[in-house]
């Protein structure tokens, strides 16, 4: 009974905690977007509090990049972050290269005069993750042709440019780099159209030449990164899609959020429920952990519980847009002269709310981002619980098989399901799945089963059977039972599904002497085999949502009825 307590409650205390650890982890490291870079001599400061701690470090001397771009087309990256490589040459067939991919190589140093520059590197995507996107799109082989026989393709490509001049048109030097498969450009026109200290990045290469391993030129290569692209238009009701929405209001143009557009951010990273997480359909890398290059927006603080509207304070309450690689991110907030927000509490059930919130967030002093850029008008809602069945599926289709010869596991087949566990899927716990745990607790001559798996980062699926007597026969929840072996307790049997992020079903609350079962929820354990090395049996349920609060905001989703065997190694 206590993990199951312990899980429910760990969400709600951390959301508590999260407005005092956030911004004191914020604070310190976020906005601090030079921490790792040993090179870089520029002013390294925290802008979280207001403007006059930025330090507004741009050389405004545009004579210094050349002449300012034209118009760049960017047509054929499709809408996508990334670089469209055009390689050609003197007995070299023509061939274009798409990568999408800039993790692991965009970062700050500080180059000959001490002027600051942007490496990015763009890779072909790590394959073996589905849901990143096929970087490598339009190569008619995997090679460059000519000399690099079959042995060799464009997988990294380098563009390092000064940021410190703004936009402008630069040539090859000790601060520009054009790079590909470690092979620096012997000479190189490169145009920037948009640039920032660790914001968004845009531009062309208008001509490079390589005299390794062979001859070849590129010319006409678009890139940019973190121009996020979402869907078009406001966003309808948040309800179970996502942690959180964004809409960027119609008449913004900066860079990184084009206006007139949402995204759902439907993952809840570390760090409590006030700090919500996207990888966008542009490129960027599927949110895993401490990824690079995706959305993360915090909401510190946020509204009080029992409040019914409220606004943003200095760096007590205050929302935060992220964006850029993690540990290297800019961050629009509303903590800094100009910016402002309110919530407005929409619903709440118990410790589970929705919240809408309407923004402005300023952008830093010492990124370099344009005058005209540098407010970013948001709205949207945000909640503290969000599920579906997409996310609390089993794997393998719905049909991850039986026990088999497995030691320590527990089926779950739903019989009969609701929106949140799809009727038929089949589910095996297994303590041999490095996401998943089985345990089996023996005392008073009792027996109770704990198994968890993850269904999404940092939030487990529990289920619980508790109170069975270790001897072989048919028993029912609710019921009284003495324990085995002599034993004088009595207890009860009691199963359970829970969700770390919140919701419990259960047969019964309360504890000890002040169980109280619930109406239209039971169980039925059959204990089918006690050895010294085993304990097998099945067990059929429906459990019930656990409380009147849960039960408002589940709606239809009040009840689920599930069944399987189980085999617990002694």
């Amino acid at each position: 009974m206590k993990s199951r307590l312990y899980w429910l409650l760990l969400p709600l205390l951390m959301f508590a905690l999260a407005g005092c650890n956030e911004e004191a982890a914020d604070d310190s490291s976020e906005d601090n977007t030079e921490q790792n870079d040993s090179s870089n001599n520029t002013s390294n400061n925290n802008t979280n509090d207001n403007d006059s701690t930025d330090d507004d470090s741009t050389n405004d001397d545009a004579t210094a990049a050349g002449a300012l771009p034209g118009d760049i087309n960017f047509t054929p990256l499709g809408g996508f972050n990334g670089i469209y490589v055009r390689v050609s040459g003197a007995g070299v067939t023509d061939t274009n290269y798409v990568l999408r991919d800039a993790r692991g190589g965009n970062s700050i140093s500080n180059g000959a005069n001490n002027n600051s520059h942007r490496s990015i590197r763009f890779s072909l995507a790590n394959t073996s993750n589905s849901k990143v996107l096929n970087y490598y799109t339009e190569a008619t082989a995997d090679q460059l042709p000519g000399a690099f026989t079959g042995t060799t393709r464009v997988n990294s490509v380098i563009v390092q440019v000064p940021w410190t001049f703004g936009p402008g048109t630069f040539q090859c030097s000790d601060n520009t780099i054009f790079q590909i498969n470690n092979v620096n450009a012997e000479s190189c026109t490169i145009e920037v159209s948009h640039i920032t200290r660790s914001g968004g990045v845009a531009g062309r290469v208008v001509t490079a030449s390589f005299a390794s391993p062979v001859a070849y030129t590129v010319t006409d290569t678009p890139f940019k990164v973190y121009q996020h692209k979402g869907t078009a238009g406001e966003p309808t009701d948040l309800a179970r899609r996502g942690f959180a929405s964004l809409y960027i209001d119609a008449d913004q143009n900066t860079f990184e959020f084009p206006g007139n557009q949402h995204f759902i951010l439907n993952n809840n990273p570390v760090g409590g429920a006030s700090s919500v997480g996207v990888s966008p359909i542009d490129g960027t890398d599927y949110f895993d952990g401490n990824a690079d290059d995706t959305i993360r927006m915090n909401f510190v603080t946020g509204i009080s519980a029992g409040v019914a509207s409220s606004t943003c304070s200095g760096s007590t309450r205050r929302i935060e847009l992220h964006v850029g690689r993690y540990q290297h991110k800019m961050m629009y907030t509303t903590n800094r002269t100009g910016g402002s927000c309110t919530f407005t509490r929409q619903q709440i059930h118990g410790g589970f709310y929705v919240t809408a919130y309407e923004a402005t967030l300023i952008a830093p002093s010492n990124e370099g981002v344009p005058n005209d850029q540098t407010e970013l008008k948001i709205s949207g809602q945000y909640a503290t619980y969000m599920l579906s069945n997409e996310d609390l599926g089993a794997g393998n289709s719905g049909n991850e098989g039986a026990l088999g010869d497995k030691t320590l596991a527990i089926e779950m087949l739903v019989v009969d399901g609701n929106n949140l566990f799809t009727e038929d899927h089949k589910y095996v716990f297994d303590h041999e799945d490095n996401d998943q745990t089985v345990a089996r607790s023996e005392s008073e001559g009792f027996f109770s089963i704990y198994s968890s798996r993850k269904y999404r980062q940092a939030q487990n699926l529990i289920l619980e059977i508790e109170n069975i007597p270790t001897t072989p026969a048919t028993y029912s929840c609710n019921t009284t039972y003495t324990g085995a072996g002599g034993s004088s307790t009595e207890k009860r049997p009691h199963a359970s599904l829970s969700a770390s992020q919140g919701f419990e079903y259960a047969t019964s609350t309360g504890f000890g002497d002040s169980i109280t079962a619930i109406t239209g929820a039971s169980c039925s354990v059959v204990v089918t085999g006690v050895t010294d090395s085993s304990i097998t049996g099945t067990y059929t349920a429906t459990v019930a949502v656990t409380n009147d609060d849960f039960r408002n905001y589940l709606a239809d989703d009040g009840t689920v009825s599930i069944s399987g065997a189980f085999r617990l190694a002694r």
